[in-house]
């Protein structure tokens, strides 16, 4: 037995291959890396369980763009963003959660995102999707309805499946049933 073998977990003792004796808590199985994966799916899509066995969701994208708490446009800086679209599915217990989101191109004056999310059935108690930065300016619109949603810094639509608050860091929270949502935002 070679006590150099190369492993590809994180043993918990590092001496665990010369050990004689006491090997009742020398695991060798703690996964290395295996949350980057996670990284993807709860920061840069959004995507997280609001409640147990993914009943409820909360999906709230990092769109790389810095806002002030009241939500004004992107400050100084916000083109100087790394990624501007994030495409993610993830299977849940509940059913596949779907997030697409995209920035408008650099060459634009307002900053324009669009933001789609498919909320699964077994999501029984819906969603909150929270459009980020949507400053006093901003209109948030669902196309596929052709509701206006948020408007000069308050919520417009009345509807069961559509409701909207403000929340952290300027953005705008709208809960949401199951289906299928296009959310764009501009101004």
């Amino acid at each position: 037995d070679n006590p150099y073998e190369p492993s590809t977990t994180l043993w918990e003792k590092w001496g665990a291959s010369n050990l004689t004796t006491d090997q009742g808590d020398a695991s060798r199985n703690h996964i290395m890396f295996g949350t980057i994966s996670a990284f993807f799916w709860k920061h840069l899509a959004g995507i997280t369980p609001a409640a147990a066995g993914w009943t409820k969701l909360r999906i709230a994208p990092k769109f790389g763009e810095v806002c002030d708490d009241l939500g004004s446009a992107p400050l100084p800086g916000w083109r100087s963003r790394v990624l501007s679209r994030v495409e993610a599915t993830l299977a849940t217990v509940a059913g596949d959660v779907v997030t697409r989101w995209e920035l408008a191109d650099e060459v634009s004056v307002v900053p324009t995102a669009v933001l789609r999310v498919s909320v699964p059935h077994g999501a029984v108690g819906g969603a909150e999707v929270v459009m980020p930065c949507a400053g006093k300016g901003s209109t948030i619109v669902e196309l596929h309805s052709g509701v206006v949603i948020w408007e000069d810094d308050a919520f417009v639509a009345q509807s069961v499946a559509l409701a909207a608050e403000r929340v952290e860091h300027g953005g705008v929270a709208i809960h949401v049933a199951s289906g299928d949502y296009h959310f764009v935002r501009s101004g």
